[in-house]
């Protein structure tokens, strides 16, 4: 057998096996033989009829097509192997000819990323601070959310409750392009209400113009949308609003007081409430300022690196997002294909447009991280893995579709899903945390130095100790029995802490963690692409 690799763009090789031609035969009788013992040939018992009978009865181009399948199956992983090829994937059989006999696949290959210098990134990390206005905004929803509301006459005024019904059609629609975009709907709005979740639809500021309105009234709003407005179906267009008020009402917004503050838990006064919504604005600010802070450090890194890798890895993240952004629609009761059309688009240009962009670059910031994890040597914790793994299998198991035995099959398969989500994460997670600190001018190599050398001196100290203990004794400490009922509480000491862990989410991508040097497995099957053969030509016809 003679082996040949030519390299290709795309992170894949073309093998190429030639073989010699006694090989053929040999196949060629044993698939014949195979065949025989699953066809009833007429005067003979399954698999004794001789090879001619075989072939004239069964077909030449049937036995030669199970022999070729058989024969791939055979040199394909002592190709992969001769070559010293490590695949990501499954082959895909290129080219297939018996005269002469030689076979041809394309075999991706392990993504290969070469990292810029991101020990030399500096990036400052600076906290974001709560603000009284911050906070005062926050009460002042709490108010209204409990505020009463009493008819008012007269127009409406800032503070107001406005019920309303609204429509929108675009004056300037593109061919093809439905101009009523917004039916005629029921809605209520807060007149000059500053909270930027109700302040920014049907754009901001809307809810400004409803002033001076009154019961029965109708007015006209024209707004064109920027460029970089959210509603990506809007941009550049220019909309006209119908508004017809339905009544204006009064809110009567409670008073700030300790009684108000009962009504969001066990506060024992106003001042108190004050302080936990402080501490919890602070705390989303902190969350969201970190997770933008990451970002834009992860891709700066990627920004700089060369990263390689084979068409399917691409093919099967986008397969991934495409099912995400499904799964979160279906949670609004909205089917993907609906939404695809809403934005005018058929399913292949959504995909291009918007679905591979993003797996694109979530590609290439997982396989960054793992070079970084890799490179840096960043472990996981297990037992914060497996009490993050416990804690979300056990939320799990009580939901009552999970509660009959049937199902631990699933939930199985789940439980390995979960642990691959949690593995990523903390992975992930330990790797954004040491590179916050390179960022920041922090000298890890010298801390890991000085982790190393402590870790050496309790190695020493321990060793010291133990050979004291043998010298000093005569005779072997005897060992002390533990009783079954000390073993079983020990058991329920930790079962107990893994089914008491607190609760965490786990991110719904699943990906395996690649700290560690990924483990080489045998050589799989080729895909065919092949369907036809040809006992005297090259026969490279594909589906």
């Amino acid at each position: 057998m003679k082996v040949e690799t030519q390299a290709r763009d795309d992170q894949q090789v073309k093998l190429i096996v030639e073989i010699e031609p006694a090989l053929i035969e040999q196949f060629r009788q044993r698939a014949a033989r195979s065949l025989a013992k699953q066809t009833k040939i007429p005067g003979f018992r399954p698999g004794k009829a001789p090879y001619d009978v075989i072939r004239r009865y069964i077909g030449n181009e049937y036995i030669d097509n199970q022999a070729l399948e058989m024969l791939v199956n055979d040199i394909y992983p002592k190709a992969i192997a001769e070559a010293k090829i490590e695949p990501s994937g499954s082959g895909m059989e290129e080219k297939i000819s018996l005269d002469p006999p030689a076979f041809e696949f394309i075999v991706p290959l392990m993504p290969d990323v070469n990292l810029g210098d991101y020990r030399a990134l500096r990036m400052k990390y600076k906290q974001p601070k709560t603000t009284e206005e911050d906070v005062d905004q926050y009460i002042h929803n709490l108010q209204t959310s409990y505020a009463t509301a009493e008819p008012k006459e007269g127009k409406a005024a800032k503070g107001d409750l406005v019920y309303i019904r609204l429509s929108g059609t675009i004056l300037d629609p593109d061919e093809g392009m439905e101009a009523d975009f917004l039916k005629e709907q029921p809605t209520q709005m807060i007149v000059g209400d500053t909270n930027p979740q109700n302040n920014d639809w049907p754009f901001e500021g809307f809810n400004d113009k409803l002033a001076g309105l009154e019961e029965n009234g109708e007015k006209t709003i024209d707004y064109t949308y920027p460029d970089d407005t959210k509603f990506d179906r809007l941009k550049g267009k220019k909309v006209s609003f119908n508004v017809v008020v339905q009544s204006v009402k009064k809110l009567d917004l409670p008073a700030l007081d300790d009684e108000f503050a009962k009504n969001f838990g066990d506060f024992e006064s106003y001042a108190a409430l004050r302080e936990k919504i402080t501490e919890e604005i602070q705390t989303g600010k902190d969350q969201e300022y970190d997770n933008e802070f990451k970002q834009d450090l992860i891709d700066k890194i990627v920004e700089k690196s060369t990263i390689k890798f084979p068409p399917h890895y691409l093919e099967e993240e986008t397969e991934h997002v495409l099912n995400q952004i499904a799964q979160d629609l279906s949670q609004q009761r909205m089917d993907l294909d609906s939404y695809i059309k809403s934005l005018q688009m058929t399913k292949e240009e959504f995909i291009d447009k918007e679905v591979k962009p993003s797996a694109e670059k979530r590609l290439n910031q997982s396989l960054v991280l793992d070079k970084i994890a890799l490179l840096e040597k960043v472990n996981l914790d297990g037992e914060e893995l497996n009490m993050r793994v416990a804690s979300t299998m056990a939320q799990i198991r009580n939901m009552p579709e999970f509660k009959k035995k049937k199902n631990e099959a699933r939930l199985a398969e789940i439980s390995r899903n979960v642990t691959m989500n949690a593995a990523t994460q903390i992975l992930q997670q330990n790797v954004f945390d040491l590179l916050k600190r390179i960022a920041a001018g922090e000298n890890i190599d010298a801390e890991a130095e000085e982790t190393s050398a402590e870790g050496e001196e309790k190695k020493a100290t321990k060793k010291k100790s133990t050979k004291k203990e043998v010298d000093g004794d005569a005779k072997p400490a005897s060992k002390k029995k533990t009783t079954p009922k000390k073993e079983a509480a020990k058991k329920a000491d930790t079962d107990g802490e893994a089914e008491t862990s607190p609760k965490k989410k786990v991110s719904k991508k699943a990906a395996s963690s690649t700290a560690d040097t990924p483990e080489k497995k045998p050589a799989k099957k080729p895909a065919k692409k092949t369907t036809k053969k040809d006992d005297s030509a090259d026969t490279g016809s594909k589906e």
